[in-house]
């Protein structure tokens, strides 16, 4: 790896760019394992507001970002219309649960996998996508940036997704949320 790529990932991982999508993307359905073998499903969880950040045991800006993603599930946890999801991207599973019970992290904890990281064009992490109740993309945050108030400003994203009506005409699309 030329010392240009490096440069651009690290930059990546650690710049904390947020983007509000302009043109409107369905997320990308997918069936994933929770840390005690259960499973869930994306489209089961239309009509919620879902929060689905790609992470790894391995990557600091991930290990910094997560208390914040910690605290921002607390204080959501008792709505039903909002849903936390960590996919972790690791290779070896073995690591992500003891790490999770170190931290005492609460929130649903995945096993990713490669197509699903693929299909949402996680291709650095940490990054987060917030999905509105009709399954369309409308936030996306790539890599960690400490200066910023991660629970303000996902609890401004949150609490104006809950606000919007999902009264406009569904769609069918194939593979999609």
């Amino acid at each position: 790896m030329n010392t240009i790529a490096i440069a651009t990932l690290i930059f990546a991982l650690s710049s904390g760019e947020t983007v509000k999508t302009e043109k409107v993307s369905y997320a990308p359905d997918f069936t994933l394992k929770t840390l005690s073998g259960d499973t869930v499903t994306l489209s089961d969880l239309k009509g919620k507001v879902v929060l689905v950040n790609f992470w790894a045991t391995w990557c600091g800006p991930c290990r910094r970002e997560l208390p914040g993603f910690q605290k921002t599930y607390k204080k959501y946890k008792k709505n039903k219309d909002v849903v936390f999801l960590a996919v972790s991207v690791d290779r070896k599973q073995k690591v992500v649960k003891p790490y999770i019970k170190k931290n005492k992290y609460t929130f649903t904890v995945l096993y990713g996998e490669r197509q699903t990281s693929i299909d949402y064009k996680a291709f650095s992490i940490p990054y987060l996508v917030v999905i509105d109740r009709k399954g369309q993309i409308r936030f996306k945050h790539k890599g960690y940036n400490p200066r910023s108030d991660q629970v303000a400003f996902l609890s401004a994203e949150i609490d104006q997704l809950l606000k919007e009506k999902t009264t406009r005409a569904k769609k069918t699309r194939s593979k999609k949320f």
